[in-house]
């Protein structure tokens, strides 16, 4: 893995998915396993918690640049 997932960071599972914020990363006490604990809202803005195995996961970037709904209408307003 070239870029080393830290809690906090933004990550996916490799296969798809929510975006997630890693809460913590270690190994499993049951397997010794390195794992990504990790924090999400679901479709109906649920908050939802999950463990994966790191292996599973990538590190993305956030879209915090992207506009908010309330920026979207007002260009779609202007136009």
């Amino acid at each position: 893995m070239t870029e080393e997932i830290k809690p906090g960071d933004v990550i996916q599972l490799k296969s798809g998915g929510p975006l997630m914020t890693a809460s913590s990363v270690g190994e499993a006490h049951m397997t010794g396993d390195m794992t990504v604990w990790c924090e999400w809202f679901d479709d109906k803005k649920q908050a939802q918690k999950g463990t994966f195995s790191l292996i599973a996961v990538k590190k993305v970037e956030p879209l915090e640049s992207a506009p908010t709904p309330a920026r979207r209408v007002k260009r779609i307003i202007k136009h």
